[in-house]
């Protein structure tokens, strides 16, 4: 079963697809003056408006983020998560703002099959 979770997690991630439309639920990411951050939402507009609230990023940072539409809840956006911040270079790479990996390693069989980190 934890085998089939995984291919499933692994299909709907790898069918994250960027877009130009307004995306609720999947994956952003923004480059910041200080760095880039990438983050995952259920409802991305709200969550970057929290960002900018906070004073994490301006109006203009999040207005350019780059977002990915991925379907199935939560567990599959962390997971495209875990593999967007990879593909930058992972947590530690030089201008990543990111404090943690959306995947820890007690999680890692959640991540498609062969992945290393």
């Amino acid at each position: 079963a934890a085998a089939a979770t995984r291919t499933a997690l692994a299909t709907e991630t790898a069918a994250a697809t960027k877009t130009s439309e307004a995306v609720s639920e999947g994956i952003y990411f923004v480059r910041a003056e200080s760095g880039t951050y990438v983050g995952q939402s259920g409802n991305i507009a709200e969550r970057l408006s929290q960002h900018v609230a906070s004073g994490k990023f301006t109006r203009a940072e999040v207005e350019t983020a780059e977002t990915y539409a991925v379907p199935g809840g939560k567990t599959t956006r962390e997971v495209a998560e875990q593999l967007k911040l990879d593909e930058l270079g992972g947590r530690d790479a030089p201008n990543i703002l990111n404090k943690v990996n959306p995947i820890g390693s007690r999680r890692l069989d959640l991540m498609p099959d062969g992945y290393l980190r």
